[in-house]
C-alpha cells in the first residue's frame, strides 16, 4: 500500500512539473475537503471536475487510492475529462505491475487507449507521459522521434 502511495505521489509530481500546463488547478493535499460521500455524489450525478479532483486527493490522503479507478473511468467515459483518462492509464499500469507482474497485452492496449484519448484532448500530462514512455521504451516500442514529438507538444 505504501508503494502505491509513493508511486501515486511520484506520478502527480511528474505530471505537475514536467510540462507547462495551460489551465491548472492546485488542490492542497493537506487541506480539508468536503465529505467523501458528498464528493462521490457530485462526481456521479454531475460530473463535477473540482469534486473529482478533490475526491482523488481525499482518497490519497486516506490511503484509499484503489477507489479512484471507478470514478476515473466514469469521469473519462461519461464526462470526457482529460485528467481522468490519464488517471485510468496510471491505475491500470499500477494494478498490473504492483507485485512485479508484467502487464498483459489486453491491459496494455486499454491503458494506452486511455492515455492517447487524453493526448487527443490536448492534456499536457498525457503528452509528458507519452514522451517518457517512448523515450524509455516502456509499454511501447522505444522511439526517439515520437518521444521528442510528445515532449515538444508538452512545452507548446
Amino acid at each position: 500500500m505504501k508503494q502505491t502511495l509513493y508511486f501515486g505521489c511520484l506520478i502527480v509530481f511528474i505530471a505537475l512539473f514536467s510540462c507547462k500546463q495551460k489551465p491548472a488547478y492546485v488542490i492542497a493535499v493537506s487541506g480539508s475537503t468536503r465529505p467523501i460521500e458528498e464528493l462521490k455524489n457530485l462526481v456521479l450525478e454531475k460530473g463535477d471536475t473540482v469534486a473529482y479532483d478533490e475526491l482523488c486527493t481525499a482518497f490519497m490522503r486516506e490511503k484509499r487510492e484503489y477507489e479512484n479507478l471507478t470514478y476515473s473511468l466514469l469521469m473519462a467515459n461519461k464526462y470526457n475529462y482529460p485528467p481522468a483518462y490519464c488517471a485510468v492509464f496510471d491505475y491500470l499500469i499500477i494494478a498490473s505491475e504492483l507485485y512485479g507482474n508484467s502487464i498483459d497485452e489486453k491491459t496494455k492496449a486499454m491503458a494506452l487507449e486511455y492515455l492517447m484519448k487524453a493526448a487527443e484532448l490536448n492534456n499536457m500530462s498525457a503528452f509528458s507521459r507519452l514522451g517518457g514512455l517512448y523515450k524509455e521504451g516502456k509499454i511501447v516500442c522505444k522511439d526517439s522521434i515520437k518521444s521528442e514529438y510528445y515532449f515538444q507538444k508538452c512545452w507548446k
